[in-house]
Order: C-alpha cells, then sequence, then structure tokens
C-alpha cells in the first residue's frame, strides 16, 4: 500500500518586526500554523519576507526568512515570496495572525468540491462577525466584505491567468485591486467558514 504524501501549502508571511513585540508575533504566526494542522495530511512551507533589514541574517523557527533589497510593496513582497516557492497552494498572509485548526483543509475541500475554486479567504471572527456572518456555516462567494487581504489561500494556476500582483500598489487598495482583477477574469472569491 502506498503511503500518502501530505498536501504542501506554501505560506508567505509579511513581516515588519521592528521591536521584539512584533517579532514575537511573527513567530507565534508561524509556530500557530504548523499546529494548525495534521503534519500528515498538510504540510506547511513558510517563506517570511522580513522588512526590518537589521535582522538580517535572523532566520524565524519553522521558516526560510528572507531580506529584499527592494523598497517595501504590498504586492512587490507577496510577488517575492511566490517566486521562492513552488507549491500548488499558497497562502498570502500578515504576521498578526493565529491559524485556527483546520483552517487548511477546509479551505482544500472547499477546492477540491468546486475546481475552478482558485482563491478563498479565511474567517476571520473580528471581521465577518461584524457581516452577520458565523463560523462553520458553509463557503459563501463574495468579494469586498468576504475577502481579507491579511490572509487567503490561492491556487498557483491563479498566477498562471491573471500574473503576478500589481507592484504599482505600495500598501492602499492592494486587495481592491486584486478583487477588481478577481472579476475581470470571472473568477470566484469565496469565504471559507
Amino acid at each position: 500500500m502506498a503511503i500518502k504524501e501530505p498536501i504542501l501549502i506554501d505560506i508567505v508571511i509579511l513581516s515588519y518586526a521592528k521591536n521584539e513585540e512584533l517579532k514575537k508575533l511573527t513567530e507565534e504566526a508561524i509556530a500557530s500554523c504548523h499546529q494548525s494542522e495534521n503534519p500528515n495530511e498538510i504540510s506547511f512551507n513558510i517563506v517570511v519576507i522580513e522588512s526590518n533589514k537589521e535582522l538580517n541574517p535572523y532566520q524565524y523557527k519553522g521558516s526560510t526568512t528572507l531580506y529584499s533589497t527592494q523598497q517595501f510593496g504590498f504586492h512587490r513582497y507577496l510577488n517575492i515570496g511566490i517566486k521562492h516557492t513552488n507549491s500548488a497552494y499558497i497562502c498570502l498572509c500578515n504576521n498578526d495572525l493565529i491559524f485556527h485548526r483546520n483552517w487548511a483543509s477546509a479551505i482544500l475541500k472547499a477546492m477540491e468540491n468546486d475546481p475552478e475554486l482558485l482563491c478563498a479567504s479565511t474567517f476571520c471572527p473580528i471581521m465577518h462577525k461584524n457581516g452577520n456572518f458565523k463560523i462553520d456555516t458553509g463557503n459563501i462567494v463574495g468579494y469586498e466584505t468576504l475577502f481579507s487581504g491579511w490572509c487567503f489561500l490561492i491556487k498557483r494556476s491563479l498566477i498562471d491567468q491573471i500574473g503576478y500582483f500589481d507592484e504599482k500598489f505600495e500598501f492602499w487598495y492592494a486587495d481592491a485591486d486584486f478583487l477588481k482583477t478577481l472579476k475581470s477574469h470571472s473568477l470566484q472569491n469565496k469565504l471559507i467558514t
């Protein structure tokens, strides 16, 4: 009987650890990600793009840490992370996250059930509660109020369809530009509760 290899997900985390508290935040995000899934089923390749160049050559435990020589831009740094990975699935994140148990398996199940789904947003108990959404109530198609730009998972094939993120967007409206690009290609985003 063949042993099934775990599904590998690339996790790209943007970090600016300008003090110990923010460095700890990134460490907690990495640790919670690794602990969130059964490693025999899903494994994570975590790449941190660290903006604080003074930390170089520091490597966050459980990750590969990159220090770009390019000026920060939200989309630019996401693209750097994407180009340093090669898994079929990529999760793009901020560093101020705690990954909940089975978050990735829920998204992968939704993508397996809907092969055309290339982008899925994670449920945020703060943001989505304000929209009267509840956890474990299903998957909801939508954009602005359902998309959490600080943590979303895509299939790498999405990049083949739409290209890399537009690096003209340094920070503000980066998520709005991405959603506009999805819509212009008639591609859905789903909130996975």
